[in-house]
């Protein structure tokens, strides 16, 4: 058994680590809905049904991540988060690029769908 003053040291750094990977997925999270909304706006429509809902369900993980972030984290952290991952988000994925980014849109998605599944495994806030 670790002395109390080590598992508080490592008990806090593996919780920067955390809010670190919380606040990298969200921003990828909505990139990848940033993404899906321009589609949309655009009228693109996926040809392949399994990358459309791959697209529905990385949005939803989404909104999951920032629930989880408001009832595991301090308030502010995942406010900021949204913030500055949304305009994060405006400045990455425009209209001028947005076929580039449209070319590897399963990526982000399925980064944020494995994150989000492993922060509510491993993270059980409740």
């Amino acid at each position: 058994m670790l002395p109390l003053e080590k598992r508080i040291a490592a008990e806090t750094d593996s919780m920067d680590v955390l809010q670190i990977a919380y606040v990298s997925l969200l921003c990828v999270g909505l990139i990848s809905s940033r993404l899906s909304l321009v589609g949309m706006q655009r009228g693109v429509h996926h040809f392949n049904m399994i990358i459309g809902l791959i697209g529905l369900i990385a949005t939803f993980a989404t909104l999951t991540l920032i629930v989880w972030g408001f009832a595991f984290l301090p308030w502010y952290l995942p406010g900021g988060a949204v913030l500055t991952g949304s305009c994060i988000a405006n400045f990455i994925v425009t209209n001028a690029n947005f076929h580039d980014w449209y070319a590897v849109s399963p990526i982000p998605d399925l980064i944020t769908i494995f994150g989000s599944v492993h922060i509510w495994v491993w993270y059980w806030p409740f």
